[in-house]
């Protein structure tokens, strides 16, 4: 069935139109998701406003087109939610390939800016976008910003970040969809209950950064370039990392005690993942060949290798959380 799609400024909208989306978007994200939240920002009057009625005129799909300057300095697209009327029938990708038109036509080749809800982030990633930094709440649910890169050359480091935050948002993901029981329950499967393996993930990245930053802060004309052994060490511990075999923790590494709340977790997690993120970005392009970083089993990597290593660690223990879901 073809769709009409209706595309206004605020200055254009009716007022029957505000209050039908109004109406959807009170309906779904504070009476459905049960979380009360101020949804009239003061932002509509600066945005456009896009939607889709069905056959007997009910509006089933809507969402926000931000201007740069409104939420970040550069597009977004936001309050983007469909009737349940419409569930189910692929209706959320139509909406959001209409938006992202949407964007384009008013804003040029931009890229596009989301605040997404972290269960969604592999649904927004079929759309170009992928996670910039480590996840937040907004209004008590976890969030975490996305931007659209198509059309750009992220290059494989910046690539290899995006992936990191992705991993670790869906890690803190699937902890806060676990009751505080479960995850501190024991296991037979496991010697380490779910927030001993988060706490000891967070050790190893924290770890992990302040090692980068100290044998890079005196330069790097001193540190040695990639080797063909290096790449071959780093290959072995990231195919390791990813299958569900069981290995020992480095003994540098101390036990976690996993007895710290889940939202002090999330909150130190950010923090390094922050940290990570801003070590990254200025990290000297000219030097991306140089070994920053020593893993006690493997060697030493560059930049992109531990990233790499970051990234297939959490993966190595979600096979644990697994396990300890189902003993």
């Amino acid at each position: 069935m073809k769709m009409e799609w209706t595309l206004k400024s605020w200055n254009e909208v009716t007022k029957e139109e505000m209050y039908d989306w109004l109406e959807l978007r009170s309906e779904i994200f504070i009476v459905e998701q049960d979380c009360p939240y101020q949804d009239l920002d003061r932002k509509d009057q600066e945005c456009y406003h896009l939607w889709s009625r069905n056959a007997e005129g009910k509006m089933i799909a809507y969402s926000r087109i931000v201007p740069p300057g409104v939420s970040y300095d550069i597009p977004s697209i936001g309050r983007v939610v469909a009737s349940e009327l419409v569930r189910g029938t692929g209706m959320g990708v139509v909406l959001m390939k209409e938006s992202m038109k949407a964007c384009h036509e008013l804003f040029g080749d931009l890229p596009v800016k989301i605040s997404a809800q972290q269960y969604l982030v592999k649904f927004y990633g079929k759309f170009g976008f992928v996670p910039e930094g480590p996840g937040y709440l907004e209004d008590n649910l976890p969030h975490i910003a996305m931007t659209s890169k198509t059309g750009q050359d992220l290059g494989p480091i910046q690539a290899q970040l995006n992936q990191l935050n992705t991993n670790r948002s869906r890690f803190l993901q699937t902890l806060s969809e676990w009751t505080g029981e479960d995850r501190t329950r024991a296991s037979r499967q496991s010697k380490w209950n779910a927030m001993q393996v988060a706490e000891h993930i967070l050790t190893s990245e924290f770890g992990t950064l302040n090692y980068l930053i100290k044998k890079t802060q005196s330069g790097f004309d001193e540190l040695m370039r990639v080797t063909d052994e290096n790449r071959g060490n780093s290959r072995e511990l990231n195919d390791k990392l990813r299958s569900d075999n069981r290995w020992k923790a480095p003994d540098v590494l101390p036990d976690p005690e996993g007895k710290m709340p889940l939202s002090e977790l999330h909150e130190k997690w950010m923090k390094t993942g922050k940290g990570i993120d801003q070590f990254t970005l200025s990290f000297p392009s000219e030097h991306t060949d140089k070994l920053v970083f020593r893993h006690p089993f493997y060697g030493r990597f560059t930049l992109l290798q531990t990233l790499q290593f970051l990234s297939e660690h959490i993966v190595h223990h979600e096979h644990q959380l697994k396990r300890i879901q189902l003993s």
